[in-house]
């Protein structure tokens, strides 16, 4: 996902499956990604949004099983509170420093 064009065209044969509607009704466009080189899995699947935002994923592995991953209510630049990343300790929690 943090590839750039040239890098993705020099490690896959990219190929367009044509546009789709994913689950929540969004248009996208289907590509198909296949390594050029060994890899842990065969292939990857992404559905792109025409903003070029990744909203499905889906890796196939070598055995043809198979993880999708849909994202779902996203939110661009949004503005995240620092106290959202605090660390709440148990009240039994020993620390230890090293």
């Amino acid at each position: 996902m943090n590839m750039s064009r040239e890098q993705l065209k020099a490690n896959y044969d990219v190929q367009y499956l044509g546009e789709e509607k994913i689950k929540d009704g969004s248009s996208t466009w289907r590509l198909q990604l296949t390594p050029k080189s060994q890899t842990s899995y065969k292939l990857a699947e992404l559905w792109v949004d025409a903003n070029g935002t990744p909203r499905q994923a889906k890796i196939t592995e070598h055995n043809s099983d198979s993880t999708t991953v849909i994202l779902e209510n996203i939110r661009k630049n949004e503005t995240l509170k620092a106290e959202i990343f605090k660390l709440v300790y148990p009240s039994n929690a020993k620390k230890i420093r090293a």
